[in-house]
């Protein structure tokens, strides 16, 4: 299978390359499409303008989202592209995009009725889980992933977890359970898409922590091609995929239970954009994750009108100890209106939640103080990790 072009593009980069540097083409020929800067484009949203193509410091899915920022905003990660029209645009390739606008702020939570409805749905047998040992991956920086295979919780297929043991601590180990963002839903190759995010995770198996990969129904290799789809298909569509998830977490965590080298008292979930989405939906059902980090998270700029209750509901229920990470001009999780709005509303003592914000984009954040960020924040919950002598 051909790379997909994001992986072909200058994102997940250092910064800007020369122009063609990377093998990336248009169907025009057009390089640099995707990644390098992010261009301007004509089309207004309100008093903003769109940014398309993502930019070098964005993860590849950048490549298929839009963004929007004041077009009098400069940053080094925009910039343009000069083209020469044979004939004028037409009126509607120049129009204004009109997007659904919900204020976070005033929206109403959803119904206890509608709460204990969702919560049914997330439930399930339990089942024997049946693990299988699978082998192990070389992974990038070094080390191997232990390949493990259970029953999932909607039968008929088996879910694959992927785990990494930290070296030079003694069990039972610190866990943290991962979910990886819209990458998961475009490649299909389950190794190569969790080499591609083990070197995002080094940093935490190498503090000590055991770091576990479920490949979610429908992500990586479990994808029939129609995933994106289905995630963009409408609330009833996203509303089944979101429970399978769910499931596919609350199994990863009875495999965890199985396992005597776990300390089951402290797990920990991270998500990273739509693992963070994701993450404040399945991690509110579960009382074995014992704190949450959202890289990138918060209200998406895309939530359903129709869905917005349930998950302001669900965020108000929320009480486990949350650290949000994120970008000041993130378009897909805008700060003002979607980010802090989240934090707010998040029903987590007020001590026990902290919202970091630097002066990025989606992702892109400064490396020291990110991995600082997180370390401090499990170190908090859990107690460092202690050293084998």
């Amino acid at each position: 299978m051909a790379p997909h072009v994001g992986a072909q593009s200058n994102l997940n980069g250092a910064g800007p390359a020369p122009v063609g540097s990377h093998p990336a083409l248009s169907v025009a020929g057009a390089v640099d499409m995707g990644g390098n800067v992010a261009e301007w484009v004509w089309n207004a949203w309100g008093d903003k303008r769109f940014l398309l193509g993502g930019a070098w410091e964005d993860p590849e899915y950048a490549f298929t989202q839009a963004a929007a920022a004041s077009p009098w905003q400069r940053r080094a990660t925009q910039g343009f592209r000069l083209a020469v029209y044979p004939e004028p645009p037409a009126a509607a390739q120049l129009a204004a995009v009109e997007l659904p606008e919900i204020d976070f702020f005033a929206i109403a939570a959803g119904s206890d009725a509608e709460a204990a409805f969702t919560r049914k749905l997330a439930r399930y047998d339990p089942t024997p889980l049946r693990a299988k040992d699978e082998g192990t991956l070389d992974l990038p920086g070094g080390g191997q992933a232990q390949r493990v295979t259970i029953e999932s919780a909607y039968g008929g297929e088996r879910l694959p977890l992927y785990v990494i043991l930290p070296e030079g601590v003694p069990p039972p180990y610190q866990a943290v359970v991962w979910m990886g963002g819209l990458n998961i839903l475009i490649g299909r190759d389950t190794d190569n898409g969790i080499r591609f995010m083990t070197p995002f995770l080094e940093f935490l198996h190498k503090s000590g922590r055991m770091v576990v990969m479920p490949v979610y129904s429908g992500s990586l290799g479990r994808n029939d091609g129609r995933s994106l789809q289905r995630l963009y298909s409408g609330p009833v569509s996203r509303r089944e995929m979101f429970t399978a998830w769910t499931r596919d977490l609350g199994r990863t965590l009875d495999y965890l239970q199985t396992r005597s080298d776990v300390a089951m008292e402290h797990v920990a979930f991270i998500g990273l954009s739509l693992g963070a989405l994701a993450g404040q939906v399945m991690v509110r059902f579960e009382d074995r994750i014992e704190t949450m980090i959202l890289w990138s998270g918060g209200f998406a700029a895309a939530t359903d009108p129709e869905t917005a209750p349930a998950l302001v509901r669900g965020v108000e229920d929320m009480t486990l100890p949350v650290l949000m990470l994120n970008g000041r001009h993130d378009f897909v999780f805008p700060y003002a209106t979607h980010q802090v709005p989240f934090f707010e509303r998040l029903g987590t003592p007020p001590d026990q939640k902290r919202h970091v914000v630097w002066d990025a984009g989606h992702f892109g954040f400064p490396i020291g103080e990110f991995l600082r960020e997180n370390l401090d924040w499990l170190d908090r919950q859990f107690g460092p990790v202690a050293r084998a002598d």
